[in-house]
């Protein structure tokens, strides 16, 4: 695999080409030309914020599909608000499905 990232003492340049590739970004019908107008901005808002870093560990970064899923689950949740003023816990009956009683299998204290 070729290096994406070239460290030298001053500068850090990025092979474009090779993260447009890794990624797998044709998957998703972004063009190679409109990726890198703007390669950093596409790649968060598709998800794929770390795929320079997955790379240069010597890994493939997450395909479109995958990336996508993961942002469904990083994003927040509303939480449901619960009323404790509309539970009435003397109403409360717990009971498996299916059955009609429990008292006959319990024996009774005389």
């Amino acid at each position: 695999m070729n290096h994406v990232l070239d460290t030298t003492a001053r500068t850090t340049s990025i092979d474009w080409a090779a993260v447009y590739e890794a990624c797998r970004l044709h998957l998703v019908g972004i063009p190679y030309v409109h990726f890198i107008e703007a390669p950093e901005e596409t790649l968060n808002r598709l998800g794929m914020h770390d795929a320079l870093e997955i790379m240069a560990a010597g890994f493939l970064p997450l395909l479109p599909a995958q990336a996508k899923v993961r942002q469904e689950i990083d994003a927040p949740k509303p939480v449901p608000k619960v009323s404790m003023a509309r539970f009435d816990n003397k109403k409360i009956t717990l009971r498996a499905p299916g059955v009609r009683g429990f008292s006959k299998w319990v024996p009774r204290a005389s």
